[in-house]
């Protein structure tokens, strides 16, 4: 019978075999390496196999990483990961078993592989931390079985990783319904709360984007103030940009005959022919200038300002020191460009343009100040109703107080150190001697 102690031998010998391989350009398919060690370990350990919880606190990407008990660990998982049942101290065995489903060792079909890792991703809500990895695995899927593009394309988009349209053209021809998503996509600074738009004035600024674009838009035609670039190119200005794909352990990449993978409306996959090494893949997409994506960032905070302004959030600042003291030139942006943009933002017009984009959303929405004011009315009865509760129960404790005072008062209660030891004595001393005097006949009844 196999033990772990023969997996160790087994991986320590496909190590020295790869070793010697590569003098020869041999470029190893990993994902089927990632294979093999996780059939020879379903060998060696069943589907819930017991053993005591051992932590994992960074990414594994092969089992042969794992501790024998880690090992022992992710198997007794798989059981809790097939029910959706996922704790967040659990991500790291999460991504194995991603892994797993890509590399179809629990599906036939590439195309159920790919229904399968978008079911795990929704049932686990994926956080930050495990965001970056599903990307690459989704990248590393894509490019070991291309033909699945168009499933890609569709849950990706169902689940807002890849925007329906090409909002980039559109706004470059004046069209700015996409505008929301557009800034989320290329805003620089971003944070994730923001991003979920979960408070009511976030939630309101994000659908108010287009109508800020349109006006930010009419600013910028008028050429005031010598911006330059006009808004529209100032928000799509960038370059083609490639980068290089971190890809995961999937099998098939390596055999990969094809050269040039299309995925979305702007981004394309390209393999790099490699001589003397491995072939590598890379993206090849259309990227911001720094300055526009900090601009877009601009743009959402002093839309969500002033929505917090009308319905009476917590205000939030609108300040462009951070961004007009960069000089962008690192990153090979247009000084045209830059200079545009800082002569828009200084602009008082420009603040004046997104409030005027702002009101004009909540004109078109009426119901929203309505229902504004509907709550604060309604906070407002329900703050009286909780005062008058609370003077009504103060009013009473202060009664069940007075009450217990005077009770104390009438049925105090004598204390070891309030009675005189002496008189007591005494008492009981001349209450003997009359008893004695009673009882001897000395003193009569009558």
């Amino acid at each position: 019978m196999k033990t772990l102690y023969d997996f160790r031998i087994y991986v320590e010998r496909e190590k020295n075999k790869r070793r010697g391989a590569f003098f020869f350009n041999f470029a190893p398919d990993e994902g089927l390496l990632f294979q093999e060690e996780i059939t020879f370990l379903r060998e060696i350990i069943g589907r819930g196999a017991g053993g005591s919880y051992a932590a994992l606190t960074k990414e594994v990407t092969f089992p042969h990483e794992l501790s024998d008990e880690q090992i022992y660990c992710y198997f007794s998982l798989l059981p809790d990961f097939d029910s959706g049942e996922v704790e967040k101290r659990d991500l790291h065995y999460g991504k194995l078993s991603l892994l797993e489903i890509a590399n179809l060792l629990r599906h036939n079909d590439p195309s159920e592989a790919l229904k399968g890792m978008f079911r795990f991703r929704d049932e686990m809500h994926l956080s930050g931390d495990i965001r970056e990895f599903f990307s690459r695995l989704c990248d590393s899927f894509l490019v070991a079985w291309p033909d699945t593009a168009v499933e890609m394309k569709i849950y990706q988009r169902a689940r807002g990783l890849l925007p329906y349209r090409d909002p980039w053209e559109e706004i470059r021809n004046g069209i700015f319904d996409g505008a929301a998503m557009y800034v989320k996509n290329n805003a620089r600074l971003l944070k994730e709360n923001e991003l979920s738009g979960e408070k009511p004035f976030q939630t309101h600024a994000w659908n108010a984007m287009p109508d800020v674009f349109y006006e930010l838009d009419a600013l910028g035609q008028t050429g005031r103030g010598g911006y330059e670039v006009s808004f529209r190119q100032l928000v799509t200005a960038g370059k083609e940009e490639r980068m290089y794909l971190d890809l995961l352990p999937v099998k098939g990449i390596q055999a990969q005959r094809k050269d040039r993978i299309p995925i979305g409306d702007d981004m394309v996959y390209l393999k790099e022919k490699g001589y003397g090494r491995a072939d590598r893949w890379y993206r090849q997409k259309w990227n911001l200038y720094d300055s526009s994506g900090d601009f877009l960032y601009l743009v959402y905070v002093y839309t969500e300002s002033f929505m917090r302004e009308y319905l009476r959030g917590p205000k939030r600042a609108r300040s462009a020191a951070r961004i007009l003291k960069k000089n962008y030139r690192r990153n090979d942006d247009l000084p045209r460009n830059i200079r545009g943009m800082k002569a828009m933002i200084q602009d008082e017009e420009f603040a004046l343009a997104i409030d005027r984009g702002v009101k004009a959303y909540l004109r078109a929405h009426p119901e929203i100040r309505e229902n504004l004011e509907a709550s604060q009315e309604e906070k407002k009865r329900s703050q009286s109703r909780k005062r008058s509760e609370d003077s009504r129960r103060r009013r009473e404790e202060a009664k069940e107080l007075q009450k217990k005072q005077i009770y104390e008062m009438d049925h105090e209660q004598l204390s070891k150190d309030k009675i005189d030891k002496e008189r007591l004595a005494q008492a009981k001393k001349e209450m003997d001697h009359l008893s004695g005097m009673l009882h001897e006949g000395n003193l009569d009844y009558d």
